[in-house]
């Protein structure tokens, strides 16, 4: 999941990490608190600025049989 400076949703990200099992975000080297409150929610992994990097470190360590890849666009977060 990214997050990224948002702020207004918050209350929905809480309620939507409470019910998944395992958390793995992938850090592109933000600048802003996204590895602070990451922590708090799983195991957190820092890349390189590659989307594929990224999405290739995650799937790595998955332990689940589906994978769920979410980036910071905000639309499908409101859909819940």
């Amino acid at each position: 999941m990214c997050i990224k400076r948002r702020d207004a949703d918050q209350p929905q990200q809480h309620q939507l990490l409470s019910q998944i099992s395992e958390l793995i975000f992938v850090d592109g080297t933000s600048t802003d608190q996204t590895v602070t409150i990451a922590q708090k929610y799983g195991k957190v992994i820092q890349t390189r600025k590659n989307r594929a990097v990224q999405m290739n470190a995650g799937a790595s360590i998955a332990r689940g049989d589906i994978l769920l890849f979410l980036h910071a666009i905000r639309s499908w977060i409101h859909k819940l």
